[in-house]
């Protein structure tokens, strides 16, 4: 596993960080569809922990882009995430 520094937003893609973690960002497709909407999960991020900040209505920094979490799978020692691009930061 190669972890990187991910930044918790909270329910806002313009928050401030609320918290930095580490976890595996892994490339990852499959679509959503959330009512009539598709979306395109192209990134899973795995954290070795459960993270209580981390929820569906939740934003995620990472790799200089935004990511809205999208799916949440937790079991009992650690979490995984599916991520929709929500756009570049510098």
């Amino acid at each position: 596993m190669d972890e990187i520094s991910i930044e918790i937003l909270g329910n806002s893609p313009t928050n401030t960080t609320h918290a930095t973690i580490e976890g595996d960002l892994q490339e990852y497709s499959a679509t959503i569809e959330i009512e009539n909407f598709k979306f395109e999960i192209t990134k899973r991020l795995f954290i070795e922990h459960l993270e209580p900040l981390i929820d569906m209505s939740g934003y995620i920094k990472a790799e200089n882009k935004i990511f809205k979490i999208l799916k949440i799978k937790s079991f009992s020692d650690y979490m995984e995430l599916w991520l929709y691009k929500i756009r570049e930061v510098n």
